[in-house]
């Protein structure tokens, strides 16, 4: 009986749960019916809420995330370096043909903008000799000159050895060698210089003596003066250039008339010998 009991108090706590499904709690006991047997008995019901308040919080205001500005390094493409001209040297001999014996020179020279220290050499025909500078030769016949470049950078140096000569025709070649110690670097520049013979002595003019001038005063050219130059002179007083008269021999001051001053000159030398001109 009291099996029976329980399982019917369960299945009514399961109906109620079922039928109010809000309610907040069901209550079930049971009382006695006085025969010393509890009958169950429902005797409240409390009610479900038919709603879940959930307390209303503040939202939190929302808040920026600190962001710190790195400034941006910008990307630049590195400008190629400049290019390094290499040092130009050069070798000038005379660009015409030399005479035997003739003075000539030759120049070398560099320019730069690595500076520092170079050396070259200049290599000589045999027979080619410098009253200026020394040419070493060895006992094979080869002869040099041996010389330094040593300006700084940017410069144009040029060295000049002058007063060459050669007394054999023909063509010779000169080589200049050049070692640039910045840069490990060796060139050759290579020239020929015609030597041709000279020309045959010219004979000298035959010189034909000037025949002195005319005596002053010796009118008619016979080496003296005397009363036949003032005679003449004194014929033709008073004339100027355009008279029939006038000749410009008898106008000893040149100046365009015969008068008293021509015939004081013949006169003034008078019984003069022209061996003594003056």
């Amino acid at each position: 009986m009291k099996i029976l009991t329980s399982v019917s108090v369960f299945l009514v706590a399961l109906f109620l749960v079922l039928a109010y499904p809000t309610a907040k709690a069901v209550t079930v006991w049971a009382e006695g019916d006085g025969q010393g047997e509890e009958a169950p008995r429902v005797l409240a019901i409390t009610p479900r809420p038919t709603s879940i308040s959930i307390p209303t919080t503040t939202p939190m205001p929302a808040v920026s995330p600190i962001v710190t500005a790195v400034p941006r390094t910008p990307t630049t493409t590195p400008s190629p370096s400049p290019t390094v001209q290499p040092t130009k040297f050069y070798f000038q001999v005379p660009n015409r043909p030399v005479l035997a014996g003739e003075r000539f020179e030759v120049l070398v020279g560099r320019d730069t903008v690595i500076g520092g220290w170079s050396e070259f050499m200049i290599t000589f025909p045999p027979d080619v000799r410098s009253l200026t500078f020394p040419i070493s030769c060895s006992s094979q016949g080869l002869c040099w000159y041996h010389g330094y470049f040593s300006g700084k950078a940017p410069v144009d140096e040029r060295i000049t050895l002058g007063n060459l000569f050669s007394m054999e025709p023909g063509v010779k070649e000169f080589r200049a060698d050049f070692y640039e110690k910045a840069t490990f670097r060796f060139e050759t520049i290579t020239k020929t210089v015609e030597i041709i013979a000279g020309p045959s002595p010219i004979p000298s003019p035959t010189v034909t003596p000037t025949p002195p001038p005319p005596c002053r005063g010796d009118l008619n050219g016979d080496g003296k003066i005397d009363i036949i130059d003032v005679q003449i002179i004194a014929g033709r007083w008073n004339t100027k250039s355009g008279h029939p008269l006038y000749e410009k021999r008898y106008d000893l001051d040149e100046d365009g008339d015969i008068d008293i001053f021509d015939v004081q000159a013949v006169t003034s030398r008078w019984g003069t010998a022209c061996l003594n001109r003056p």
